[in-house]
């Protein structure tokens, strides 16, 4: 029988629908999680949002139509507020990618957390929905933060969640210490305040800027220098403010199209790389090696077609890894892949070490007044040549 309202049919087979997508892709792990997604509706923290590429801003409520619903509870980031609105961009993540996030930081019952983005406040409600304890999420746009607190009281999670309208980089001191941070926008490096705010034994789960993406990193407090640890590939929406300073790769720069390709060469970078994996492998460790490595396309090809490159300092040239060749633009790109087989060989030699093998010490730079914690010297990994 068709669906045609959440008044015929409650919210409940949504969830059920979207936890079994997954728990089946591998991304809920634990049952707490898992229930965490199945009671908490998605649909009710999206005040409203874009169902698609030039459509207009749509309202969600309990009469919409299927279609729309369906969309709510699809694996897919869902974006709230365009830049046309007035408030800058703004999205409910991918449910795939905030149930990893919320699988790697071990909640459990009366731990603390301080979320630095609230986004939707969905995020935060499914935190609070696992751990029963206080939950503090500091949203920057303070539209995107009422819109957010009028969702956590409206669904009855404000009695533990509380928002606040205000700068990220501060943290919120009156909830410390927190057992978790964790991170839902691109940084350059974690802020000094999250470490002063962090309990003893706790941590910090952010997407943290390298190679021009923004993979997930757990960055733990060890002393005199934190530390950090890559976990996976990600890439999210770019904080802004001193979160996002001293990088090469601004938010302004990353994924620009190249000059024309001169030619494609096939094979001349040994990329010869299994299915999964190992190309997300060579481009953390190209990063590790390189700084002028980021995400490219070339020009005609969709901006969301991403590849590894190394792009040179005026922009005028690049090399553009890709699976079986090489594409060559701009007259410093014959430099540029030299250089890049120099770092893949070594790669190869190293036992193509995993991302999810690399560790590093962070420094701190920027602003002395606003000082973050950026990655420095990278482990390389390797198990020995094969």
């Amino acid at each position: 029988m068709p669906v045609t309202s959440l008044k015929q049919l409650p919210f409940l087979p949504y969830t059920k629908n979207l936890t079994g997508q997954l728990i089946a892709a591998g991304c809920v792990r634990s049952a707490a999680v898992a229930e965490a997604f199945l009671q908490v509706p998605r649909h009710r923290f999206l005040s409203g949002f874009y169902p698609a590429a030039g459509s207009g801003r749509v309202q969600v409520t309990e009469d919409a139509p299927p279609e729309l619903l369906e969309l709510a509870y699809s694996d897919s980031t869902v974006t709230t507020h365009r830049l046309g609105d007035g408030v800058g961009h703004s999205s409910s993540s991918q449910p795939s990618v905030m149930a990893e996030m919320l699988e790697l930081l071990e909640l459990r019952p009366g731990l603390r957390v301080l979320e630095i983005g609230a986004g939707t406040g969905y995020n935060s409600a499914l935190i609070s929905r696992i751990t029963q304890a206080p939950v503090v999420t500091v949203e920057a746009t303070p539209q995107v933060a009422a819109e957010a607190a009028e969702a956590i009281a409206a669904n009855g999670f404000d009695d533990l969640v509380r928002v606040v309208a205000g700068d990220g980089y501060l943290g919120w001191a009156d909830g410390a210490p927190y057992d978790r941070v964790i991170v839902t926008c691109g940084i350059a490096g974690a802020a000094e305040t999250w470490f002063e705010q962090l309990a003893p034994d706790g941590f910090i789960l952010a997407p943290v800027a390298h190679g021009g993406l923004h993979p997930l990193m757990r960055i733990e407090n060890g002393g005199d220098t934190p530390t950090a640890r890559a976990i996976s590939m990600a890439d999210f929406i770019t904080a802004g403010g001193p979160l996002y300073a001293g990088g090469r790769h601004t938010p302004e720069s990353r994924n620009v199209a190249l000059p024309t390709a001169e030619r494609s060469v096939a094979n001349h970078v040994p990329v010869d790389l299994p299915a999964v994996g190992g190309y997300d492998d060579l481009w953390f460790h190209l990063a590790t090696r390189d700084t002028r490595t980021t995400k490219v396309h070339l020009p005609g090809s969709s901006s969301g077609t991403v590849s590894c490159g190394l792009v040179s300092e005026d922009d005028a040239s690049a090399v553009l890894l890709q699976r079986g060749s090489t594409q060559l633009a701009g007259p410093a790109s014959g430099r540029l892949a030299a250089e890049a087989e120099t770092a893949v060989t070594e790669w190869l030699a190293l036992g193509r070490p995993r991302l999810a093998d690399r560790s590093c010490t962070l420094r701190r730079t920027g602003d002395e007044t606003r000082p973050i914690w950026v990655p420095a010297q990278w482990t390389d990994g390797g198990r020995g040549a094969e």
